[in-house]
């Protein structure tokens, strides 16, 4: 057995053995936090009023504070949302977490296995269920989208509402996406944009260049809500 399988099986066993203190401590943190959302937060209230499903994309670097407002707008009011995990071990610790709060998931990504991927985003879609994707997951480079994400919406006529988060006060963490966990009593501004609507012919790569557009103008709307400069960066 390699030291890297080692690892990922040591990871796995602690995870489980610890999960329920952990998910305690997450429903804590999350309670804490003073949410305000900016942008057009009614296309959360317009999904769950029609039951449409839409495909919601975020970087992955903004998948906690995001996935928090997707819980309390959707998946408290009875609208499924199925988010898409990689197979690794912190997709193992991100599944857990995305189960304790109601979200269903799928292990693989649009770029490893893809067409096993999109069969099941497809399924997942057709079936009236919203899907999470981040779309430069789950391995990078950070904020550099993959055309995954267009090709099931394309797939499904599915409208994409992108979103992004910023805190002033957040833990970052050393991995490849920089990824921010605000801290307890953070104030978290969550960004929604304006639906992107695909036509059939749309060209796949120039779609994709445009969905990475708008989900960095809608981290700089969250990071100036939020009086951040454009590093992050409290200036205050």
């Amino acid at each position: 057995m390699s030291a890297k399988t080692l690892r990922r099986k040591l990871l796995r066993g602690t995870v489980r053995l610890l999960w329920p203190l952990f998910g305690l401590a997450l429903r804590a943190l999350f309670g804490s936090w003073r949410v305000r959302l900016v942008g057009s937060p009614q296309l959360l209230d317009e999904v769950v009023e029609s039951g449409r499903p839409v495909v919601v994309a975020l970087w992955h670097s903004d998948l906690v504070p995001c996935g928090v407002v997707l819980h309390r707008k959707l998946l408290t009011r009875g609208h499924p949302v199925t988010g898409l995990v990689s197979r690794s071990a912190d997709g193992e610790i991100v599944a857990r977490a995305a189960a304790t709060f109601g979200f269903q998931t799928i292990r693989g990504s649009t770029s490893r296995g893809g067409l096993a991927a999109l069969r099941d985003l497809y399924r997942i879609l057709r079936g009236g269920q919203t899907i999470g994707i981040a779309p430069d997951g789950p391995r990078g480079p950070a904020r550099i989208a993959k055309p995954g994400i267009v090709q099931a919406a394309l797939l499904c006529g599915s409208p994409i509402v992108p979103m992004a988060a910023a805190s002033g006060r957040a833990w970052t963490a050393r991995s490849w996406d920089r990824t921010k966990l605000p801290k307890p009593f953070a104030e978290v501004v969550v960004a929604v944009g304006d639906e992107l609507s695909l036509s059939r012919d749309a060209d796949l790569e120039s779609e994709t260049l445009r969905l990475a557009a708008v989900l960095d103008e809608l981290g700089a709307r969250a990071r100036s809500a939020a009086q951040l400069s454009d590093d992050g960066d409290d200036p205050k």
